[in-house]
């Protein structure tokens, strides 16, 4: 069976193991105007494991500012890392998170030892562009990662 990647708290240890993490950064180039609010998705196997609540990104008092930050772990730090899991980044114009502007999604896996930095730019460019798996849409720099992306 196989397991759900769950959020980590990073904290100090007596014993030293190498992290198998992966750290999500959600950035982008949308003022909190036209993005006032965002939410960070994980899915394995078609289910959803983890969906942070909506996070408010103008500068009230119980806000976020970008960028978006998610660590994620297997459940057991010492176990097999698992299979794929996709990660989806969603950006929306009203505080229900009812209007999409934009989304990006990636698929990862946990690699034993390792701790990568995933990150997500929900851009401008990209706006309304919902497309399926294999599209992707960057922005005009042609920045990517190393993991496989595309719109959500």
């Amino acid at each position: 069976m196989k397991r759900a990647p769950l959020i980590v708290l990073l904290a100090g240890c007596s014993e030293s193991i190498p992290a198998t993490q992966i750290l999500v950064r959600v950035t982008s180039d949308f003022t909190d105007r036209e993005m006032p609010t965002a939410r960070i998705h994980v899915e394995r196997d078609g289910r959803e494991v983890f969906a942070s609540p909506c996070v408010c990104l103008d500068e009230g008092a119980t806000c976020k500012r970008l960028p978006l930050t998610l660590g994620l772990g297997p459940e057991d730090p010492r176990g097999p890392a698992g299979g794929p899991f996709r990660v989806r980044a969603t950006g929306c114009s009203d505080g229900a998170l009812k209007t999409r502007l934009v989304g990006q999604s990636a698929t990862a896996r946990f690699v034993q030892g390792r701790s990568p930095l995933l990150e997500m730019a929900l851009f401008r460019s990209c706006r309304d562009n919902f497309c399926d798996r294999v599209k992707t849409c960057r922005d005009g720099d042609g920045r990517g990662g190393v993991f496989a992306t595309g719109c959500s």
